[in-house]
């Protein structure tokens, strides 16, 4: 196994396609700048003053951003990506000495548009059944698509079906991005959709949602086409795209129940979710107050 290909393994999902794309664009500024020769740069790096390698990084960072007119947030996802790959071959970089060199350009802040919930039922009635279920499971549950895709058969409680009418989901912390256990629900619209998938799992171990990054990447860049969903934000990120449906469930709870509530459903870090101590039961009456709005 090479460097490359050890360093891409210790991501998944949606970070690990970031990766390889931050990769590309390094390739790239290699490609112009050091002939194609990785080890070239990997030496100067390393060879020589200290300074070489921050001046090396900000001419990349030039590169991308003179040559190939990325955006800043862009820019500022990928040095990270690169600065962590550039580890592995011993190029180590620090804080102060980035700030001191390397000229990151500013982030432009600009206001996500929402997904409003006529264009979440537009998208979910034009897919076919297998994300029909998976885009209406998003919007119930407001779990990253990391976890929405590790979900298994034992992570549904089906205790509370019979009183709330929600099936509760129990994340376990090594399946969260802030290493935290927490639970959500699925709408008993979601429930119905996702029912014939827990019943024909035969495991508990088995996720229960067969669906790949690149999978649903590309069939959300179709149905955008399909509905001329294609505005895009300065960044060159779409303003409609899988993770609309994680701030169409945060809109949805936040204004029936609450921030601290949303919070918490969605594993937001920060005190309001840190502080959040309710009980299943508790949290499953606040979840029916929006129920009808996470419906599609």
């Amino acid at each position: 196994m090479t460097i490359r290909e050890d360093w891409l393994n210790r991501y998944e999902g949606k970070t690990r396609n970031q990766a390889k794309i931050s990769l590309r664009a390094f390739d790239m500024f290699v490609k112009v700048k050091f002939s194609d020769n990785e080890e070239l740069l990997i030496s100067h790096c390393n060879n020589g003053i200290e300074q070489n390698r921050y001046l090396t990084l900000d001419s990349m960072v030039q590169y991308w951003l003179l040559e190939l007119d990325f955006s800043p947030a862009t820019i500022r996802n990928y040095f990270s990506f690169i600065r962590s790959y550039l580890r592995r071959y011993g190029v180590k970089t620090f804080k102060e000495e980035i700030r001191e060199f390397v000229k990151l350009p500013k982030k432009v802040k600009e206001r996500k548009e929402p997904l409003s919930k006529e264009t979440a039922k537009r998208i979910i009635e034009i897919s076919d059944p297998k994300y029909k279920m998976f885009w209406t499971f998003l919007a119930a549950t407001g779990m990253r698509f990391g976890e929405a895709v590790l979900c298994k058969k034992d992570w549904l409680d089906l205790s509370l079906l019979k009183e709330y009418g929600l099936v509760l989901i129990k994340i376990p912390a090594l399946a969260t991005k802030e290493s935290s256990e927490r639970f959500t629900f699925l709408t008993n619209q979601a429930w119905q959709l996702v029912k014939p998938y827990y019943d024909s799992r035969m495991l508990d171990t088995i996720p229960l949602l067969d669906i790949s990054y690149d999978a649903a990447e590309e069939y959300m860049s179709w149905v955008r086409e399909k509905l001329g969903l294609l505005d895009k934000y300065s960044t060159g990120f779409y303003k409609t795209s899988i993770h609309s449906f994680r701030s169409f469930t945060r809109t949805a709870l936040s204004d029936k129940c609450g921030l601290e509530f949303a919070y918490y459903i969605l594993g937001q870090e920060g005190y309001l979710a840190s502080y959040y101590r309710k009980s299943y039961e508790e949290g499953a009456k606040l979840y029916k107050i929006a129920e009808q709005e996470l419906t599609l």
